[in-house]
C-alpha cells in the first residue's frame, strides 16, 4: 500500500483550513472537510499521476483540486509528499 506524507507547510495549511471551517461552518462540517482531504491524499498516494503537472510552481510538482483548495504534491517512491494546500483564489493569477 502506498502512502502520503505531509510537509510542515501542508500540516499547517490543514490546521488553518480546519480552524476556518470550524469558525465559519461548525465542527461537523470542519471534520467532514478534513476527512475528505485524508481520502484525497490516500487516493493520490495510490494514483500519483492523477493530478496535473504544475512545473510552473516547481519541477515535478503536481496539483489536484479538492473543494475550494488546490493540493500541491510531489510523487515519491513511497507514494506522494503533500507540499501545500492553497486556496484557489490565491492562485488566480498563476497558471497552475
Amino acid at each position: 500500500m502506498r502512502e502520503y506524507r505531509l510537509s510542515q507547510r501542508a500540516d499547517s495549511d490543514l490546521l488553518q483550513i480546519f480552524i476556518y471551517g470550524l469558525e465559519q461552518f461548525g465542527l461537523g462540517q470542519a471534520e467532514k472537510y478534513q476527512s475528505e482531504f485524508q481520502d484525497v491524499f490516500s487516493l493520490l498516494a495510490e494514483n500519483p499521476l492523477l493530478g496535473r503537472a504544475a512545473d510552473q510552481i516547481g519541477k515535478g510538482v503536481r496539483r489536484h483540486e479538492r473543494g475550494s483548495h488546490i493540493i500541491l504534491y510531489d510523487v515519491k517512491t513511497y507514494g506522494v509528499f503533500i507540499l501545500a494546500l492553497v486556496h484557489k483564489h490565491s492562485v488566480r493569477g498563476l497558471r497552475v
